[in-house]
């Protein structure tokens, strides 16, 4: 049949669509598969309103001009959208009939004011109040989510800014040889606000990521089921529009042959009009082709401290001296701070407790190593305030606590107001409650002795100080303990055998007594 014929029966546009669009298995959805196409989506109901609109212009065109009624229709023209799809050819289609057969139409003026556009006036006000509140929640879901993204980006900054000035601080700290006891106890408070400060700001920073994480999920739940409300308008839309124009074109088939020929093209053509052909084919040409990635991973800020920061931290471990003028530290500790983190190595970033030389420093002895002459008292430079008695016994609930027994003599080396205070006992330095000891003893400052090692061998030696081994080719050691050395190696490293545990491995020379 000649497709020039503007009266020839109606053939489905292009063709039926197939299985793999249609069928339950393979069916697509505006909520799974348009995801991120949420204005695509927009764009298309407003080309459906638009149509509607268009549609209910002619209809009103065809109430109001009677007798030129024709004439009118004759210029109508109705410009179809792209995304129509299965509407375009009967929408031209009636564009053509419109022309031919306007003023046969008068009779159904009635009906048209009565019903149609009663019917298409409440569908495009409809499908108008429904685009303009999912633009608005759209909208309001994108701001909540990129607010909860801001706060979070916020968050990581400061999280950053407070950990890298506690950094610093913790930096300068390790570094603050000689500074007088006023100015290193505020540089120590300065640490240790700093320090509260940057955990407060991580705990910013994880509360804020998992409120992202809840709106992430809010986001495109919500946005899913908003796709759904907007592919079922749609679907109402073409249905609706369907229906109404069947309806309108079986009337008009009654008016003339001419009209009743044309009416019956336009009940075919309509009633081909297929809402799922059409919808599979949109989402098919405008398929999303991906999925909703993940939101980046929470990464708070990690503190590490600097090659040069490493190194000022382990030199000052003690070094063990004799009674020799010439033997006598370069350095003296001043606080009960300087000895924990001289005698232990390392401040925790975490909890502020000290611990043993981290994983990541390679524990290089200091060159030269002193000669010590084993024969010789081995002494501290450790500034005793007083002598205290213990009343009871008290067990450490810490490393940094110190053992004590009734009736132990207790070297005070700083008082601290909030009860705690440092000593040291039996060559080991710690906090002990002070109501649990006596000061009524008088002593006169001076050196602390430290309880004098027992005489060992030529390959014997004690360990000075806590050390954890880096790998399985180091020995862990602990402060007192005995060793046997197997073999010395030049570069530092001795290899060494516990006499209490059996086990060997390299320990760092300037651990233990030379």
């Amino acid at each position: 049949m000649d497709s020039s014929d503007p009266y020839s029966t109606y053939t489905p546009s292009n063709v039926a669509p197939s299985a793999s669009i249609t069928s339950p298995s393979n069916r697509l959805a505006y909520s799974k598969d348009l995801w991120d196409k949420f204005n695509d989506i927009i764009n298309k109901l407003v080309s459906g309103k638009s149509n509607v609109k268009q549609i209910q212009a002619l209809f009103i065109t065809q109430r109001d001009v009677m007798d030129k009624f024709g004439q009118n229709l004759y210029k109508t023209k109705i410009n179809t959208d792209e995304n129509l799809y299965e509407l375009i050819p009967p929408t031209t289609r009636y564009v053509q009939f419109a022309q031919a057969s306007g003023l046969k139409l008068i009779e159904s003026a009635v009906i048209i004011r009565k019903e149609y556009l009663e019917e298409i006036g409440a569908l495009r006000k409809e499908i108008s109040t429904n685009i303009k509140r999912a633009k608005k929640e759209e909208a309001k879901l994108v701001s909540e989510y990129r607010a909860a993204k801001d706060k979070v980006e916020k968050a990581k900054k400061k999280d950053f800014e407070d950990k890298n000035k506690f950094e610093q601080l913790q930096t300068t700290l390790y570094k603050a040889d000689g500074l007088p006891p006023k100015k290193l106890t505020s540089l120590q408070k300065d640490v240790h606000k700093a320090e509260e400060q940057a955990t407060r700001s991580e705990l910013d920073y994880e509360n804020s990521h998992k409120s992202l994480e809840s709106m992430h999920t809010t986001y495109h739940q919500k946005l899913s089921t908003l796709m759904e409300q907007l592919e079922e308008l749609d679907r109402k839309r073409i249905q609706s529009m369907r229906a109404l124009m069947i309806r309108y074109a079986t009337q008009q088939k009654e008016i003339s042959q001419i009209i009743e020929r044309e009416a019956q093209y336009m009940i075919e053509a309509n009633e081909a009009v297929d809402e799922e052909k059409e919808i599979q084919t949109f989402i098919r040409d405008h398929h999303s082709k991906t999925f909703p990635q993940p939101i980046e991973p929470c990464e708070p800020y990690k503190v590490a401290f600097s090659e040069d920061a490493k190194s000022a931290r382990l030199s000052k471990v003690f070094k063990p001296t004799t009674n020799s003028a010439s033997s006598t530290p370069s350095t003296t500790p001043s606080t009960a701070g300087q000895i924990r983190s001289m005698m232990n190595g390392q401040l925790d970033n975490s909890e502020g407790k000290v611990t043993s030389p981290p994983n990541n420093v390679n524990v290089i002895p200091p060159s030269p190593i002193p000669t010590v002459d084993m024969s010789t008292p081995v002494t501290m430079n450790l500034n005793v305030i007083k002598r205290v008695k213990v009343l009871y016994d008290y067990t450490p609930t810490g490393d940094e606590e110190l053992a004590m027994m009734e009736n132990d003599i207790v070297d005070v080396l700083e008082v601290v107001e909030d009860g705690w205070w440092v000593g040291s006992l039996r060559g080991n330095q710690g906090f002990f409650p002070c109501n649990f000891v006596t000061d009524n003893l008088d002593f006169q400052k001076s050196p602390n002795v430290m309880d004098s090692p027992a005489v060992i061998n030529s390959d014997q030696t004690v360990a000075l100080y806590d050390y954890a081994a880096q790998d399985d080719s180091e020995l862990s050691i602990k402060e007192g303990e005995r060793l046997i050395i197997v073999k010395k190696n030049e570069d530092g490293w001795w290899f060494a055998r516990s006499e209490s545990s059996g086990k060997e491995g390299l320990i760092p020379s300037n651990f233990v007594q030379q």
